[in-house]
């Protein structure tokens, strides 16, 4: 099995020019999606309703076109829940159901929507396989990498440049769960997620997390010897205190980033929660939810510590420069 490496071929200009975004599109504690400002926070509008998803807090992703993807639990025939992925431009508009599935992401280059799929993908109870599947919205075309049953496939993250998807799965029944991190390479042979690479993090996440385990939260951009990301570093009550540099190849921590004094949000099951740790696609700037949900603070990489920028909220993401 091939280590994933750095794309010679790197990001989009357009992905690497300009400073702070100036918008974030984040989940209100209210009960709405809105965008903010990245300066202040303040709401600038409010775009939809936040219904939820079956398995906790909405994933959020906003493409280049201004397009923003989001999922939620409705109910489909004879009342059963089903995840479906819409999609609302982010200037405002009509909401437009995308796919059935759950937890999106978009690429940077703004060309390839992965996300969750399957019978019952995305809802508690289930042992129907659920799979990743790419779809590429230029052509239509899809492409997609079954797990095994009783695993659960989430928090979803691209590398700069578009080749790369890692993922959170969690595998086990109670109370035996395990947490791992995959990257899996969008080019590989469709068919079994056995294809994806595991990330040899140096702690093993369990369903009790110890002091010192890391959980890998996404893609921080490319090295030039591999692909970079973040992850969340726990601390002895078993709250992840602060974020870290990790090689997605060797699993090696390469530095740390940014800390809040009282935790970072990852709604208490030892895995990452979409959306509490954000990075922009040129991999310079962070969002980040602190403990329990609610203050928003947002860092750039190599600055001073993060700055607050907003309350009541539950997680967001960055909107992207020229979206």
């Amino acid at each position: 099995r091939v280590m994933p490496t750095a794309s010679t071929g790197g990001p989009s200009p357009k992905l690497i020019s300009g400073g702070l975004p100036s918008e974030i599109v984040a989940w209100s504690n209210a009960g709405t999606i809105e965008v903010l400002s990245a300066h202040n926070g303040h709401v600038i509008r409010t775009l939809a309703p936040y219904n939820g998803e079956g398995r906790g807090i909405s994933s959020l992703a906003v493409s280049i076109s201004g397009i923003l993807y989001f999922d939620e639990t409705t109910r489909g025939k004879h009342g059963l829940p089903v995840a479906v992925v819409n999609r609302v431009p982010v200037s405002g508009g009509a909401i437009s159901q995308f796919a059935k599935g759950c937890d999106p992401a978009i690429s940077p280059d703004g060309r390839f929507l992965a996300y969750v799929t399957g019978l019952a993908a995305c809802t508690p109870g289930y042992a129907a396989p659920e799979a990743i599947t790419v779809t590429n919205l230029d052509t239509g075309q899809w492409r997609s990498w079954r797990s095994s049953p009783w695993a659960t496939l989430d928090s979803l993250s691209w590398s700069s440049d578009s080749r790369y998807l890692s993922l959170h799965r969690l595998t086990g029944q109670p109370p035996a769960y395990v947490n791992s991190y995959l990257i899996l390479d969008r080019t590989a042979r469709p068919g079994s997620l056995r294809v994806a690479h595991l990330i040899p993090l140096p702690n093993s996440v369990g369903p009790d997390p110890l002091p010192g385990d890391i959980a890998w939260v996404g893609f921080l951009g490319s090295s030039k010897d591999g692909l970079e990301g973040v992850g969340e570093v726990t601390s002895g009550s078993g709250v992840p205190v602060k974020l870290v540099a990790v090689d997605g190849s060797s699993g090696r921590v390469l530095g740390n980033l940014a800390s809040l004094p009282n935790g970072i949000f990852n709604g208490g099951d030892g895995g990452p929660i979409d959306g509490t740790v954000s990075t922009d696609p040129t991999g310079k700037f962070i969002l980040l939810v602190g403990s329990g949900g609610g203050p928003l603070y947002r860092w750039t990489v190599g600055g001073d510590q993060p700055t607050l920028i907003a309350d009541g909220v539950s997680g967001g993401v960055w909107v992207p420069n020229g979206a």
